[in-house]
């Protein structure tokens, strides 16, 4: 398709999505699988998760006011630039309504195949943003001194109970109760990744993912774990809407050849805020397998 043609499809987009809120016209405009390499906190993939997205902002912020500053095609890309105003009236991100009244600017950049939005890519000054709904304070040299990296109260309690009863799921499955996958995947982001000595791995949260919990308990008991208690627990904040929590394990096995057996074992998780909500989206292990030939459980 021409420059103009590309053009006239975003601009479309532009003024009939952002500027009038009609999210009906996505389909016409948005291919089904659009990749979003900006996404915002929680998004799916796809046009699902731009739907998604859009509708939050739009009930966080029913009036917002979305000004077309500039538009440049060249080829299959289109170029944006915005003014975005709105007043916070509903909740964000976990956060809920403010009253305050919130504008940053934004660069979008989106490739266009078959007269859709196939890729967008977004630059926005979102950091005013969340300084401005108090999701972020400005850093001063006495506040980085007295905080020192440490988690908000509230992000730190949810992480602990959050694995308070990540474990505690763990322990009824082997004590032999049945554990509802679907508790098990709600832990996880939509995408999530493992790494260990033995490589680094992608996983979705989706239906095998969770036909898999069951068979994973299944196993743990069928070689003789018992517990899985944590020994200690320590959360370092990364921004606020990710933090590092490192957990050290107190397990025990009872062996086939008889007598218990107690090994201890660190794993690192990184949490995504998801609406409020914790998420593991990445966690980093020692090689289990071999710990466990160590002290001869397998």
């Amino acid at each position: 398709m021409s420059n103009q043609q590309n053009r006239a499809i975003y601009e479309r987009f532009c003024h009939e999505v952002l500027v009038s809120g009609n999210l009906e016209r996505l389909p016409e405009l948005v291919a089904e699988d659009v990749v979003s390499h900006s996404p915002l906190p929680g998004q799916a993939p796809g046009l699902p998760g731009l739907r998604d997205t859009l509708a939050q902002f739009r009930e966080a912020f029913p009036e917002m006011r979305v000004a077309v500053r500039d538009i440049i095609a060249d080829g299959d890309k289109v170029v944006g630039y915005f003014s975005v105003e709105g007043v916070h009236q509903g909740e964000l991100f976990g956060m809920p309504a403010t009253g305050k009244t919130v504008a940053y600017e934004e660069m979008v950049i989106v490739r266009l195949a078959d007269g859709k939005i196939v890729e967008h890519w977004s630059v926005a000054d979102t950091l005013s943003m969340m300084q401005t709904l108090g999701a972020v304070k400005e850093a001063s040299s006495e506040d980085a001194a007295a905080d020192d990296g440490a988690p908000a109260k509230a992000q730190e309690q949810s992480l602990r109970t959050f694995f308070d009863q990540y474990a505690a799921r763990f322990n009824r499955s082997l004590s032999g109760e049945e554990v509802d996958p679907k508790e098990v995947a709600d832990s996880f982001a939509p995408h999530f990744v493992e790494a260990s000595p033995l490589g680094v791995s992608g996983g979705k949260n989706g239906l095998i993912f969770r036909w898999m919990i069951p068979r994973g308990f299944a196993h743990y008991k069928k070689i003789g774990a018992t517990s899985m208690r944590i020994a200690d627990l320590a959360i370092e904040a990364i921004d606020p809407l990710h933090s590092l929590v490192r957990v050290h394990w107190d397990s025990h096995y009872t062996k086939k050849s008889g007598g218990d057996e107690r090994i201890e074992f660190d794993v690192t998780y990184l949490m995504h805020f998801q609406r409020g909500a914790p998420k593991i989206f990445a966690y980093i292990t020692g090689d289990e397998e071999a710990l466990l030939r160590e002290h001869g459980v397998s």
